[in-house]
């Protein structure tokens, strides 16, 4: 089994999809373990910045998946790695404080009265 062409034609299969009209993060996602299962850290990184533009937030899985261990273990790639998750959690942190401060959003919701009732 030639391993390093599947891989090449699975990466051009996520990359063709995107192209058009796939715009599910998980989709470079996938491409991002791609890459970095066969060693492509900067390939991964960008696969990561695409995943993250298009509304990937689950920092906590990055910091968990064995396929990533390259990206958080190497000590070239760490730091560019530990930014992303970083960019994610400011992200999510400004998504949550849009939503708390939403004029639509009932206090009820916040003060935990709206499940008593």
């Amino acid at each position: 089994v030639d391993l390093e062409g599947l891989h090449r034609e699975l990466v051009a299969a996520a990359r063709r999809g995107r192209a058009a009209g796939d715009e599910w993060p998980n989709s470079a996602i996938d491409e991002a373990l791609l890459e970095a299962g066969f060693g492509h850290e900067h390939a991964a990184l960008l696969a990561l910045d695409l995943a993250i533009a298009l509304g990937y937030r689950d920092a906590g899985w990055l910091l968990l998946d064995p396929m990533l261990a390259g990206l958080r273990d190497n000590p070239r790639v760490r730091p560019d790695f530990l930014r992303r998750i970083e960019a994610i959690r400011r992200l999510v942190d400004a998504e949550r404080q849009r939503v708390v401060g939403a004029s639509w959003l009932p206090p009820s919701l916040l003060d935990g009265s709206a499940a008593r009732m």
